[in-house]
């Protein structure tokens, strides 16, 4: 059995913009990978089991464009500071 890869320990990748690059592009191929299985899963919709796998891809497929989004956050970098705080940080309306 592999060892388990520790969040505070990366898997050996040299860390920088490349390293978020790459994540990019494993998590696009995954996202392409998972909706070709989805698409091939399809069926008439009457059956439970069938309709709850859909439903896990939907839901895989979901968190895999989220992923894509906050990975691309992270290659951006943070937004420009304002000079005012408070548009920062609004507080409750």
């Amino acid at each position: 059995m592999p060892p388990h890869l520790s969040a505070d320990r990366p898997a050996g990748q040299p860390s920088g913009h490349g390293t978020v690059e790459g994540l990019i592009s494993q998590t696009r191929r995954l996202r392409g990978e998972v909706d070709a299985v989805r698409r091939d899963t399809r069926g008439d919709g009457s059956d439970p089991e069938e309709r709850w796998q859909r439903a896990l891809y939907d839901l895989a497929l979901h968190q895999l464009n989220d992923l894509d989004q906050h990975l691309a956050q992270l290659r951006e970098g943070p937004p420009p500071v304002s000079a005012d705080p408070a548009a920062a940080f609004p507080g409750p309306a």
